[in-house]
């Protein structure tokens, strides 16, 4: 099973745009389960914060930087670009030789290959 990083912006200028943002998160990670993936999710660390009241941005921002390092491949959603803790997440990701990608097309393609032939 391929294990899928998603990154992308967590953070907005308004409640609505962070909103929409939480939402990609967890739409991606619902299709990549269902299309028999196993994605990592780190708005969900985020949201425990946000339930308990008490985390700070490195609280939730390097709890998940394991998951990542140990991931197959990192998915990209849109405006990732713009997202500080996405680009520094993809300096990890290339330094450690970890293939991103932003079409989900590929990732489909990827997982009908030998665990990601497509990324070598």
């Amino acid at each position: 099973m391929i294990k899928v990083y998603i990154a992308g912006p967590i953070n907005a200028d308004n409640a609505v745009d962070h909103l929409k943002n939480m939402h990609a998160f967890y739409k991606a990670q619902d299709r990549m389960t269902k299309d028999g993936f196993a994605p990592y999710n780190p708005a969900a660390n985020y949201l425990l914060g946000v339930i308990n009241g008490n985390y700070e941005y490195d609280d939730y921002a390097e709890a998940h930087i394991p998951w990542l390092k140990s991931a197959d491949v990192i998915y990209l959603l849109p405006g990732w670009e713009q997202s500080k803790g996405t680009l520094y997440e993809v300096g990890i990701a290339r330094e450690m030789k970890i293939p991103t990608i932003e079409d989900y097309n590929m990732l489909l393609m990827a997982k009908e290959t030998e665990r990601g032939e497509l990324w070598k």
